[in-house]
């Protein structure tokens, strides 16, 4: 028997949020022998007698809430190492303790790709806090014994910066189960769910659907749900709408819950995904989950987790990203084509938790 600690301090919210929890879930079901102690700040209410947690309050005051965490996560964690006699690390960010009294089995996964890639049009802030992010999370990956990658492409761009691939561990996030079939797609607007930030390249997909005939304008509206994590580039979307006066047929919701957000995915017509840097694009996969047509990048990793969609396009070419929604609403053989069976097989929760187990379980 083992006992391991599960850092999941920041996984507070969306795919981390999702990931957690499902690995948590599948855990209690898979493994009866190790004793797990969590480290959270939410109330997961996934229970087990292999479980403990510790939940810490963290303040909502920005610069309170960073000192809390590094505190807990790089001192504070070793009182735990000691006194549940820890010997595995867990963590499904790319924190690793800076100071550590005890030699531990270190396990991280790289999420968050972005800072490994090259995007001219970040600010001249986000360049410096992509910099540092970047050196914190090769850092990380050094002091490693074990890193998870969610997808191939992430593994790639780690060796590229000369990261061990012998440490490198391709483990894709999983999909929830929906047995429903897809509507006959009656449904009167195209989905693109993604969080506000420049590289998710909102500006392309509505100059694009701007230029869409009249007559796909008038039955389709565009709705965009994300919260807006970058203020000012948000406030530039919304201008933009106004400037091409698309307000009646584009509807941005921010702050929905997780159950608003997939009524919206499950009732969508199309899901248009053009961003142009992802890990393991969670937005994507929870279409797959509901059965919805996709569009999306013809770019790593989209086309990676796609796989043989009967359409992409070039995210960089406004009338690609236009031509292709053409070409799906006046198809409908197109739109009765997708089937994500296989990659459904693929990609379980199961699969996912027992790649992980299997790094630390002989």
């Amino acid at each position: 028997m083992k006992n391991i600690i599960i850092n999941l301090i920041n996984a507070n919210q969306g795919a981390h949020l999702i990931r957690s929890k499902n690995f948590l879930l599948n855990l209690k079901k898979i493994d009866q022998i190790n004793r797990y102690f969590i480290l959270s700040e939410n109330d997961l209410n996934i229970f087990h007698n292999k479980f403990k947690y510790k939940i810490f309050k963290i303040s909502k005051n920005k610069f309170i809430s960073i000192i809390q965490r590094i505190f807990i996560q790089h001192f504070l964690i070793n009182y735990y190492y000691f006194k549940y006699n820890i010997s595995i690390y867990i963590n499904f960010s790319h924190t690793v303790p800076i100071f550590s009294l005890k030699k531990i089995f270190k396990i991280i996964a790289v999420t968050n790709v972005a800072p490994l890639v090259k995007f001219e049009n970040f600010l001249f802030s986000q360049k410096i806090k992509m910099f540092f992010l970047k050196y914190k999370i090769l850092f990380s990956c050094i002091l490693s014994n074990r890193i998870i990658s969610i997808s191939d492409y992430c593994k790639v761009l780690l060796e590229k910066n000369n990261i061990n691939s012998k440490k490198i561990f391709v483990i894709k996030n999983g999909i929830n189960e929906f047995t429903q079939s897809r509507s006959n797609n009656n449904n009167k607007f195209f989905l693109y769910v993604s969080h506000f930030y420049r590289y998710k390249n909102f500006e392309n997909l509505i100059n694009s659907y701007s230029k869409l005939p009249k007559q796909i304008l008038d039955k389709y509206k565009l709705i965009i749900i994300g919260n807006p994590y970058d203020l000012p580039y948000y406030n530039f979307i919304k201008r933009k709408i106004i400037d091409l006066n698309m307000e009646k047929n584009i509807e941005i919701h921010s702050n929905l819950s997780r159950e608003k957000i997939d009524q919206y995915i499950k009732e969508c017509y199309l899901f248009i995904f053009p961003s142009l840097i992802e890990n393991c694009p969670m937005s994507i996969l929870e279409a797959i989950q509901f059965n919805k047509p996709i569009l999306t990048s013809n770019i790593p990793p989209m086309n990676e987790f796609c796989k043989d969609l009967p359409l992409y396009f070039d995210p960089h070419d406004q009338n690609s990203i236009m031509n292709s929604i053409i070409e799906f609403c006046k198809n409908n053989e197109i739109s009765s084509s997708y089937d994500y069976s296989l990659i459904k097989k693929q990609l379980t929760w199961e699969k996912f938790t027992k790649r992980i187990l299997s790094m630390y379980i002989v």
